[in-house]
């Protein structure tokens, strides 16, 4: 059920400041609500927090032992999902935080990667004493 059809059949308005019947206030809304906790909506956001935590609790790991992959995909999926959560109804907040500090940890972890590639490689240029 989308946000709107649900607005229809309960008779919430959202703009609506008259009346009690057709704004019955945030108790009642929070209950019935298209991301209330009987909804995905509500619990997904808060359970993905828990990939943001490893996430971040991999920034105390060396970055030699990182997973290049594992950190491009929760980077991208992060980041993809931040732009859908503003795109689906209901508009859910939570989402699109959630999905946004994923794909910065991620990102931060694929600088971490890179940085250490960079500094553990081969000089590029020869030594001064070399040149000549």
């Amino acid at each position: 059920m989308t946000g709107s059809e649900w607005e229809r059949e309960s008779g919430w308005d959202p703009e609506s400041t008259t009346g009690r019947e057709s704004n019955p206030g945030r108790l009642a809304y929070g209950a019935g609500a298209p991301a209330s906790p009987k909804t995905v909506f509500f619990w997904a956001p808060w359970v993905k927090w828990g990939l943001v935590i490893a996430g971040i609790s991999d920034f105390t790991r060396p970055a030699e032992k990182l997973s290049t992959y594992q950190s491009a995909v929760l980077t991208t999926t992060g980041f993809i999902w931040a732009r859908y959560s503003l795109v689906i109804i209901p508009r859910v907040w939570n989402l699109f935080a959630v999905n946004s500090f994923l794909g910065l940890a991620g990102s931060f972890q694929l600088f971490r990667i890179w940085r250490t590639a960079q500094l553990m490689s081969p000089m590029r240029f020869p030594p001064a004493e070399l040149v000549g």
